[in-house]
């Protein structure tokens, strides 16, 4: 068991009891002052290695495969691989992680194994052009079968993906769990807010200076980020300490062992229509994403035609514009209750698919359609912002906190689920609009897509504020079922 100790080494007996509102302790961590400024600078030096080695794939695989006339595979590569993962991991990684103990806690051990085996897939990855080349003949000769370079550098970028996001889904699903446990909740939505102004500033540092070269430097990005995220994250888990935790809870049927966890995994979770509601508003926003992920860059580098330093330049000011409202929004987080603002949110943020529609019918030409974005992401981004500043807050609030890792994971697996189900119609769907419309036509109504899903997804979202005014509301709310 490791000892109750934060960042400057302060002990509290192990039966202390510690309230949520002190802002210096959070369960048996105690933290001065400084120490909790050296909390934050640690945790905010891994999120931005973390932004980094996040930004890149998803950024950059749409163009990559697009280079090479591989658009089939951006739904499988983009979508399907990661559900996948997502759906068979997260359950037993976040089950377990909650009941795990051990000296370096209960987080940090998953996270230090992990990061290796993500680093080097990543780089890896980067390199897939140039071990293509070099390991095309031997392969052929080897295998003694006939395919082009081409398909052997896609191979093996699918094998280095599924090593990445198998890194990825195993530390993504920690990750955001070790904040709970070593922020005190005094200070969480002052942290999420530090948070995002690093995110913020990594992303426009990104998007202004190393995107517009990436793909005539792919490797060396890859490269990059993977070293940086190496050497980087492993310092922030070694510096970052967790106290200690009560003992596991036991299974509803007090057994061990796989079954009686999954007994107990599926009634916690799934017994009460509170968690399903919650469940489903996450999950049909999670899959009303899937589109834009997939062809959104693609639209606006080839259909809109706007070239890499516009691309470049038009994430590096809506950052920009982010990291300005950022203390004003977090600001109104912390005043406002984040459940409510995110279901007003919700109802304004539904515009920015319908608003997207307008390439359907008209083009503005590459400068008018830059400058068609640049104003609907400037209209749009505070509601966004203030829907991603509250949202963990909300989860928090919403779901129980001894098992917060599991209810995320319930969470995590349905969406997870429904992504590979639509991932798989998301390519034929592509191919027949490109046969009905042509491909330029096909690439601008990926947006209805998004407004199929985030529909049902807010009459959700309605029905669980309902069921969690009944259950308390503001003031009196205590999680059901546990």
């Amino acid at each position: 068991m490791t000892e109750a100790r934060g960042v400057e080494g302060d002990e509290l007996p192990p039966a202390d009891v510690v309230t949520h509102e002190d802002k210096y302790r959070v369960g048996t961590l105690k933290y001065t002052g400084w120490g909790l400024v050296r909390l934050f600078c640690w945790l905010l030096w891994g999120d931005v290695v973390w932004t980094l080695m996040e930004m890149v794939v998803p950024r950059m695989l749409p163009l990559k495969l697009g280079k090479m006339n591989a658009e089939w595979l951006i739904p499988i590569f983009q979508v399907t691989i990661p559900a996948v993962l997502v759906f068979a991991l997260c359950p037993i990684i976040s089950f377990r992680s909650d009941r795990y103990r051990s000296r370096l806690g209960r987080r940090i051990p998953y996270l230090l194994w992990t990061t290796p085996l993500l680093s080097a897939c990543l780089m890896l990855f980067g390199l897939s052009d140039l071990l293509g080349h070099s390991l095309y003949g031997p392969v052929t000769r080897l295998l003694g079968i006939s395919i082009t370079q081409n398909t052997l550098i896609l191979v093996l970028m699918a094998l280095f993906l599924i090593g990445y996001r198998f890194g990825e889904t195993y530390a993504n699903t920690i990750y955001w769990y070790l904040f709970n446990d070593v922020v005190p909740h005094g200070r969480l939505a002052q942290f999420n807010s530090l948070s995002r102004v690093v995110g913020t500033l990594t992303g426009m540092a990104y998007n202004k200076w190393v995107f517009p070269h990436a793909l005539d430097y792919f490797a060396h990005v890859f490269v990059g980020a993977g070293a940086l995220y190496l050497f980087g994250f492993m310092l922030m888990c070694l510096k970052v300490k967790e106290g200690r935790y009560p003992p596991s809870p036991e299974n509803v049927d007090g057994r061990k062992g796989i079954v009686s966890s999954i007994k107990t995994y599926a009634k916690e979770c799934f017994s009460h229509k509170f968690y399903w509601y919650f469940f489903l508003t996450n999950t049909l926003l999670s899959v009303s994403w899937m589109a834009g992920a997939c062809y959104e860059l693609l639209r606006n580098k080839e259909s809109l035609q706007l070239d890499m330093q516009t691309l470049g330049d038009l994430g590096f000011w809506t950052g920009f514009a982010t990291l300005v409202m950022l203390p004003l929004l977090g600001w109104l987080a912390d005043k406002l209750n984040p459940i409510r603002v995110f279901v007003v949110v919700f109802f304004v943020l539904l515009a920015n698919p319908v608003l997207q529609c307008t390439f359907i019918f008209w083009d503005f030409g590459p400068r008018g359609n830059a400058i068609f974005l640049y104003v609907m992401a400037l209209v749009i981004l505070p509601f966004d912002t203030m829907q991603d500043t509250v949202t963990t807050p909300m989860y928090m609030r919403l779901l129980p906190q001894e098992r917060y890792g599991q209810f995320s994971s319930a969470n995590g697996t349905l969406r997870a689920l429904a992504r590979i189900v639509l991932s798989v119609l998301v390519a034929p769907i592509w191919y027949l609009l490109i046969q009905a419309f042509g491909r330029d036509m096909a690439l601008r109504m990926y947006p209805l897509w998004t407004i199929a899903f985030q529909v049902p997804a807010l009459v959700f979202l309605l029905l669980l504020y309902r069921e969690w005014k009944r259950l308390g509301g503001k003031d009196n709310y205590v999680p059901p079922g546990v």
